[in-house]
């Protein structure tokens, strides 16, 4: 997703490794950005909405057996 977040990332605007919601250090004043599915992160922390869709994706085709991260074995 970092290296190519146009394949993961569905916004509107370019796709950005950014983050969508910046905080004052005191986590007071939050901003979040007008198009969050752009962003691979919500805040510094935390993967964005659309990372994880990615994320639930690749889990789903891992238990389903069709995914290519895995290993799978036959018993």
């Amino acid at each position: 997703m970092y290296n190519n977040p146009s394949q993961y990332l569905n916004g509107t605007n370019p796709t950005v490794t950014g983050y969508v919601n910046h905080c004052t250090t005191a986590g007071t004043n939050c901003v979040a950005a007008s198009n969050p599915d752009s962003y691979l992160w919500y805040d510094p922390l935390h993967p964005s909405e659309q990372a994880d869709r990615g994320f639930a994706k690749a889990f789903i085709d891992v238990v389903n057996g069709n995914s290519k991260w895995a290993t799978y074995y036959s018993g």
